[in-house]
């Protein structure tokens, strides 16, 4: 799981998404994360 974010304006970092990425590296999907549990939504990229 790659947890994204990004610096926004040197100021301040914004959340962008969490990621699920397979063991080889060749598919990502989207996601979220709970306390509870994670929940695999969509192939975004397959190489």
């Amino acid at each position: 799981m790659v947890r994204a974010t990004w610096l926004v304006n040197n100021d301040h970092m914004s959340y962008i998404g969490d990621f699920f990425v397979t063991t080889d590296g060749k598919k990502v999907y989207t996601g979220i994360v709970t306390p509870e549990e994670c929940i695999i939504e969509n192939l975004i990229w397959s190489k």
